[in-house]
């Protein structure tokens, strides 16, 4: 009887470190997708909306048409960062790298602003000028809360 009281436990002890491996790899493998009932943040059409997520089709469509946020703040923030970014892309002198010449990049520190060159190195997030006044001009050109939040994420 006592082999056995002991061989449970020794299974029950086994079982429970097997529970806790398994626990901690669902909370490591976050999805990073809300859960069913919770409210959700997206960009729609030039404005920030929200909806409940339900696990359905429109929410996995959204999903793959952009960003999901977990509160509207985060929403706004990136929603202001997409304008910042489209002035940026059409501001006079804007262009797509090119290999082998100078490519202007704005270039943001904690208390600095600079207009640097590129040439043989691309980066997917920069916005690539054709000359450094350009790239000044651009810069300039935005909000003082447009340059601070571009230096936020720089």
């Amino acid at each position: 009887m006592t082999d056995t009281i002991e061989t449970l436990k020794a299974e029950v002890a086994a079982l429970q470190k097997r529970i806790d491996e398994m626990e901690k790899q669902e909370k490591a493998k976050d999805d990073g997708l809300p859960k069913r009932g919770d409210e959700y943040f997206f960009l729609d059409s030039f404005r920030v909306d929200s909806d409940i997520w339900a696990g359905c089709n429109v929410d996995s469509d959204r999903k793959k048409r952009g960003p999901m946020f977990r509160t509207r703040d985060e929403a706004e923030r990136a929603d202001k960062l997409r304008i910042i970014r489209h002035k940026l892309a059409t501001a006079k002198g804007a262009r797509e790298f090119v290999e082998g010449e100078k490519n202007w990049v704005i270039s943001l520190g904690k208390n600095r602003f600079e207009a640097a060159y590129i040439i043989y190195h691309k980066c997917p997030f920069n916005q690539y000028f054709d000359s450094q006044e350009n790239a000044t001009a651009a810069y300039k050109s935005l909000t003082r809360d447009e340059q601070q939040l571009l230096k936020e994420y720089a």
